[in-house]
Parts: structure tokens; C-alpha cells; sequence
């Protein structure tokens, strides 16, 4: 999936299909990034009571999208707008 008007239903629907997807996109200073992420439940981290409380607080955003990155073992969170390129690494 090249370049389009991405909305946060097309993410979600995506990750959902997908286990993995290569991200490109440009980060808040400029730069581009390329990332290996997931939303599948088998390639995240166990979840804890403390993570629970602090991720369910407020409603999801509609201009940010939270994805596990798959290299450095942590969250990271992208600007669907600034989203370059997608695909799904089988």
C-alpha cells in the first residue's frame, strides 16, 4: 500500500489484517523513518495493570497511531498524516 489518505479505521483495519508492516514515515523533526511494527497480540509485550490504567485514560486520537516497534522492543506512536508508506512483511 503506497501513499493515500490514511484515517485511523484504514490503520486499524491494516494492523488487524497484517501481523507485521513496514512504516515509513516522517517523524516531527523531518526526518524519515522506517519501521517494523505490530498490533498483533502474539508480538507484544505481556500487559500489566500499570500499563492497563495508563493506556485506557483517555479515547484513542485521531491524528496519532500507537504501533509496537518490533526492533527496539517498545511503543511508538506516529502522526497518521505525516504516514508515507505501508506494507506487510510476510
Amino acid at each position: 500500500m503506497e501513499k493515500k489518505n490514511h484515517t485511523r479505521e484504514s490503520l486499524e483495519k491494516e494492523f488487524s489484517v497484517n501481523k507485521k508492516l513496514k512504516i515509513v514515515f516522517t517523524k516531527k523533526d523531518g526526518t524519515e523513518r522506517t519501521m517494523i511494527c505490530s498490533r498483533h497480540a502474539d508480538l507484544l509485550p505481556k500487559v500489566t495493570m500499570e500499563n492497563v490504567e495508563r493506556t485506557t485514560a483517555k479515547p484513542p486520537s485521531e491524528t496519532n497511531f500507537p504501533v509496537f516497534d518490533l526492533e527496539k522492543g517498545a511503543w511508538r506512536t506516529f502522526t497518521i498524516a505525516n504516514l508515507i508508506s505501508i506494507e506487510e512483511i510476510v
